[in-house]
């Protein structure tokens, strides 16, 4: 029997082709979640007096604070230096929400001698922010539009943003939240939108090329027979770092509230039976005995009593001041908090996952273990795009990267002292 003619399959490289596969959905899912021709318009502004052509009424802003409205410019300045003690802010709720899908938010910022804090807050921001029914913070929404630190001249800042089925209420705001300078807003607009029918056929297809390519890059790892203990582990570890990335997030911070809540139970218990098994151990001293002539103590029903009495007048304290304070006044903004410790889990996932990978891998195949860890953290970070309360970030895509290097150095270093370094060969 003749043998086929041609170019055998053995010479394709079927890891780079995988690569290929990979980069090619990444850069398509990622021009997918930020081209602006997904949506339409199905709605003008739904702000009143956007433009401040009726000047604050429509907006609210706080007593003391240094806002004031330009007439000329069509706009709100916000300014503050180090006296200023009231944040100056400017905010307007967002009427008839309900049934929309999405808000395309635009406006023009100008800044003037800014100078940043070290929170992230600590900036000119302007975000839409939701509320529950309950008048809670939906944090975990994506909200902000411009978090803008420097720059000369006008700046435009846009984003569509998501409408969250479940606020109660929507209010679009900008403060100036650095400790000193001046921000001038103008030309602000919130339309409603949609997004298009063949957006989310596209959407659906790139979906199933992400769900294809992974059987085709999981496939040669879920062989039987190469499955050891080492694998797994690797395994596992790719898909908690998978879960936790496409997790809503929402979800993932009551994971890890719940495993805060569990390992503090944990110490606690942990404590309480080092502490019994102390004083089993340790000898019982014996009873004290009271001076003849010593005093008695206070009798305790009595001071049982006076604590109770101490309580309620407290209580009705409080009741008096709630219903003299009258209706509550609109709510300030709030803040987000530094998101380090976000970062620092990015760099230690990557770091346990880099090390248990080089330590499966990276003697016989360093350089491809090296760009499998990189490809993976690229699309973890990509596929957050297509996650509604997830956003894809740079900084998080960096310390992924120190993580795969510190946990990478750190593991070959170790096989070389064992005297089982990397062969740097195919």
């Amino acid at each position: 029997m003749a043998e086929p003619t041609g170019i055998p399959l053995k010479t394709f490289d079927a890891f780079a082709v995988r690569v290929a596969l990979v980069l090619v959905l990444a850069v398509l899912s990622v021009v997918y979640q930020q081209g602006k021709w997904r949506y339409q318009a199905v709605e003008g502004d739904v702000l009143r007096n956007a433009d401040f052509s009726q000047g604050g009424r429509f907006w609210y802003s706080p007593r003391g604070g240094q806002v004031a409205i330009d007439r000329v410019q069509h706009g709100a300045v916000l300014r503050r230096d180090s006296a200023g003690a009231v944040l100056p802010y400017v905010l307007q709720p967002i009427r008839n929400f309900a049934g929309y899908e999405f808000f395309r938010i635009s406006a023009e910022i100008r800044l003037e001698a800014l100078r940043p804090g070290a929170k992230p807050s600590q900036r000119a921001v302007l975000a839409m922010e939701s509320f529950s029914p309950r008048r809670a913070k939906m944090r975990y929404w994506p909200h902000d539009i411009a978090r803008l630190s420097g720059g000369a001249g006008w700046q435009t800042a846009e984003r569509i943003l998501p409408v969250p089925t479940e606020a109660g209420s929507m209010r679009l705001v900008a403060f100036m939240g650095a400790a000193q300078g001046a921000m001038t807003i103008r030309n602000i607009t919130a339309t409603a939108m949609i997004e298009t029918a063949p957006s989310r056929w596209l959407g659906r297809a790139l979906m199933a090329g992400w769900l294809i390519a992974a059987i085709i890059c999981l496939a040669p790892l879920l062989r039987w027979r190469m499955i050891t203990p080492a694998r797994a582990l690797v395994l596992l570890g790719g898909l908690a770092i998978m879960s936790g990335a496409m997790a809503p997030q929402p979800q993932l911070e009551q994971t890890l509230n719940q495993a805060r809540q569990f390992s503090s139970t944990a110490l606690a218990a942990v404590q309480d039976t080092a502490q019994t098994v102390l004083r089993k151990i340790s000898p019982k001293e014996a009873p004290r005995p009271m001076p003849p002539n010593a005093a008695p103590g206070p009798d305790p029903d009595r001071v049982a009593a006076r604590a109770e009495a101490v309580a309620s007048k407290a209580a009705t304290i409080r009741k008096a001041r709630v219903r003299t304070r009258g209706p509550a006044a609109p709510p300030g903004p709030v803040f987000l908090r530094a998101a380090n410790a976000e970062h620092w889990g990015h760099l230690a996932a990557y770091f346990v996952l880099s090390v248990l990978a080089f330590a499966t891998y990276g003697r016989r195949h360093p350089l491809r273990t090296i760009l499998a860890l990189c490809l993976f953290a690229a699309v973890s970070e990509a596929l957050q795009s297509f996650i509604i309360t997830r956003d894809a970030e740079w900084v998080d895509l960096i310390f992924n990267g120190l993580g795969i290097a510190s946990g990478g150095l750190g593991a070959l270093l170790f096989l070389i002292l064992m005297n089982r370094g990397p062969a740097f060969s195919r």
